[in-house]
């Protein structure tokens, strides 16, 4: 049993906030800011290892109790209205004496056995997101922020499971463009003509190239996170609005079986040649 009042005591008498636990004086469903600021929390602890929020209890560790509890079930039926899943939570209250009887209580979220984010922004009363939509967030130094690449690092694992990327219209009318196996290799010509020169439009399409033989394994969003892009700017890379790391061309090299100089090097040869050898090539990075 995670939540217990002994356990509520012990997190107390640390005196000061973790990665693994956050002090809160309440935790509200309305309005819409607090509730934003309390799924933030419960999407880092979920996706951090798990972690109790400890109510009633001010930043300094002094106990002072919640105004009002919680129901757990309507809490349980907010989250999964808004993110589309159940996020698994013990939340329970005690009635304690300090110089008059309190109410506090642990809120406890449990590990997610894959990344949680949010499908929608989430914003404060001057329109500013507090919670942004397909990000993931994080517990670090005792805060719930957007996770960085040690972190997705950390993560990895999770990622195969995430499947929250939703397409957009560009890429229905890129996956649209690339459902023959002519139209991708008439867009390659250029590449294996000489006529290739390296820029972030150039890297977005042979991104896009990997994309089009890896997307029944790979979501764009999961993709994005192996490559080591950053978790806000992953549609800029398939756009060819950002320009890449040596990073990111090293990982793509490596996980996809890619020859080293497949982002940079020129080849001459004719179009026959580029077909057939290519198409054999894809199909080998395939079977194995």
């Amino acid at each position: 049993m995670y939540n217990s009042l002994e356990k509520f005591y012990e997190l107390v008498e640390k005196g000061t906030e973790n990665n693994r636990w956050d002090y809160k004086r309440d935790i509200q469903l309305n309005p819409n800011n607090s509730f934003a600021n309390l799924l933030k929390d419960i999407l880092a602890f979920a996706n951090s290892g798990g972690g109790w929020l400890v109510l009633g209890v001010e930043d300094n560790s002094e106990i002072l109790g919640v105004e009002k509890q919680v129901d757990p079930t309507s809490l349980g039926q907010k989250i999964q209205d808004i993110i589309g899943e159940q996020i698994m939570f013990d939340l329970n209250y005690y009635d304690i004496y300090i110089e008059s009887v309190k109410t506090v209580g642990l809120l406890y979220v449990y590990n997610s056995e894959k990344l949680l984010v949010s499908p929608v922004n989430l914003n404060n009363d001057k329109g500013r997101p507090i919670v942004n939509e397909n990000t993931i967030y994080y517990r670090r130094n005792a805060s719930s922020i957007k996770a960085n690449i040690d972190d997705l690092n950390s993560l990895i694992y999770k990622v195969s499971q995430l499947g929250k990327y939703e397409f957009k219209k560009e890429d229905i009318d890129l996956i649209k463009s690339k459902k023959s196996e002519y139209a991708f290799f008439k867009n390659e010509n250029a590449f294996f003509r000489g006529e290739f020169k390296f820029s972030a439009a150039t890297f977005a399409d042979k991104l896009n190239t990997i994309f089009t033989f890896y997307q029944s394994e790979y979501t764009k969003y999961e993709m994005g996170i192996l490559l080591g892009f950053e978790v806000n700017a992953i549609d800029d890379y398939f756009e060819g609005k950002r320009f890449p790391k040596l990073e990111h061309l090293l990982r793509a090299v490596e996980m996809f079986d890619l020859p080293h100089d497949y982002f940079f090097s020129n080849y001459n040869f004719d179009e026959k040649t580029v077909y057939t050898g290519t198409f054999n090539y894809i199909c080998n990075i395939r079977e194995n």
